[in-house]
Order: C-alpha cells, then structure tokens, then sequence
C-alpha cells in the first residue's frame, strides 16, 4: 500500500497533471471442476490483479492505461498486453489490447461472477457467440493472459443511455455494437466483418430487470450458423441468487443451472451445464473473492 501511494505521489508531482492515480484491484477463486466424459476432478483456480493507471490534463482530459497480472491453477502469473487510452467528455479512444465491440456489448455474458455457469463458466455455452458449428472465441476481446486483438483500435462514445462502440485490429476483424438502456432494459446490436468467412458474426441481445430477477434474450448468426439463448436469475433472499439458462444452436441445446451465495467479503460459487451436442456435463464449485 506504502509503494501505491508513493507511486501516486509521484505522478501527480510530474508531468504537469493536475490529477493522476493508481489502483490496484481483482479477485481470486478457487476450487474443483467435475467433467463427466473424462471422470475426471480437478481443482481449478485464478488469481487477477488488475493495474489501471491514469492522468487528467489541467483540460480534463483523462489519459491511461491497464495491465493485468493473472495466474491459473499451476502456473505462474505474467503481464498481458497493455490497454491505453484518452478519454473527454464520453468519447473514449483506445488501443493496443482492446476491449472488442461485441466482448463489451451488452447481454453477451451471463450476470454472474465469472460471466457463465459455476465457479469458472464450464465452457461458456451460453454465449452466442460461441458454437460447436462455428467455433470459439472467434471475436476481439481484452485479453488477461495475452496481447488480445495485437495493436487493435477501438473508439466508443456514450451519452443519454446511447452507447456506440466501434473495434478494428490486426486481426482483420472490424465490429460494431450499437446499445441503449431505458429504464431497467438494455437493448444491443453488433456486427463483425472479418476476412476469414467464419468470423462473420451478427449479435443482437435485450434484457432487463423484473423485480428481484434478471432476464436476458440473446441471438447470434455466425456465418450462417444460428444460436439462440435465454439465460437470468433472481435473488432469493438477502445473500443468495439462482440463475441458469437454455441455448440452441443447428447441432443441439446446452442448457444450466447454478447458485451463488454472499458470505459477506466473499461468496460460494456452484454451477452445472449440460452440453448435448458433446454429451457433457460439468460441475464448478468454489470459492470466490474480490478485492
């Protein structure tokens, strides 16, 4: 803590800034993961800490960076690839390992603490935009153990609820995502354009609040392979929130179910999924903090 305020000491007596700051944050989990088809237990684990360093102009334009330092269960943590970016008003232009339009819109993950089923997301089957006719993670997005989108650009800007976010790289993949929030609703758009035909994507996503529950509709076309997926929960209770979904694509539907409950500073996680398409189940449980 003694090193972070000095660090911060430090860049407010450079540079001219009239502000600048450091802060340290992230989250750890760990546990076990249950994979039916290799009947197999393992424990699984993550440490996260994130760097987000910036400086505001005597203008109030704000410049900055962020870093990660994420280690998995038996291995060693290392630095990702930087994000750096300059921010005025709600314009906001970035670069290096961006964040990706569709990996940022709206109602593409699952409100949860690793943004899937379980401790750990088994998978990540709700996504739309992942299928087993089209593949995985076929989309820019922040990478936490690695360069990303490698010297990719991106420029948002929001105002009134309206956010426009617009990705290119050197990946040959070019996205945009279009979102407004009215009320307790979001609703979002995006779309990909890449060389490689399979990088073709179209997302549109809608969800919302009802009381004490969550709701979100999701569908993607990816390159001609059509996923649509229904995924919410709702708080029972003070400290505990049941959520799961169903998702169908041309070969088959995934579908789960899955708990989290506050302990106060930190919470359990459990979660199982079901995949027909592989014939698989997989159960996550642990515990998961914040920091």
């Amino acid at each position: 803590m003694k090193k972070v305020l000095f660090a911060t000491t430090a860049l407010i007596a450079t540079a001219g800034m009239a502000a600048a700051d450091i802060k340290l944050s992230g989250y750890g989990r760990f546990g076990a993961l249950y994979n039916d088809v290799t009947d197999a237990t393992n424990f699984i684990s993550r440490l996260r800490i994130q760097i987000d360093v910036s400086a505001e102009t005597q203008s109030g334009m704000k410049v900055g960076a962020r870093q990660r330092i994420q280690t998995e269960e038996n291995g060693m943590g290392a630095g990702n690839g930087v994000r750096f970016y300059i921010t005025t008003g709600g314009l906001t232009i970035a670069g290096g390992n961006i964040l990706g339009a569709i990996e940022a819109m709206p109602g593409l993950y699952m409100n949860t603490k690793s943004g899937g089923t379980g401790l750990e997301g088994n998978g990540f089957t709700s996504l739309v935009t992942n299928t087993a006719g089209n593949g995985y993670w076929n989309w820019d997005a922040y990478s936490s153990g690695g360069v990303g989108a490698a010297n990719g650009v991106e420029v948002i800007y929001s105002a009134n609820g309206f956010t426009a976010h617009l990705s290119v790289s050197d990946s040959n993949r070019d996205a945009l995502a279009l979102s407004y929030k009215f009320g307790d609703y979001t609703a979002a758009v995006a779309v990909q354009d890449s060389d490689t035909a399979a990088n073709q994507k179209t997302v549109v996503t809608f969800g919302g609040k009802l009381g004490a529950a969550d709701f979100t509709l999701a569908y993607a076309d990816n390159d001609g392979v059509d996923k649509f997926a229904l995924k919410g929960g709702a708080n029972v209770g003070a400290a505990t929130y049941l959520y799961g979904f169903v998702a169908s694509e041309d070969l088959g539907e995934t579908f789960g179910l899955g708990v989290s409950h506050d302990l106060g500073g930190a919470s359990i996680e459990a979660g199982w999924t079901r995949n027909d398409i592989t014939d698989m189940n997989q159960i996550s449980a642990g515990f998961f903090f914040a920091f």
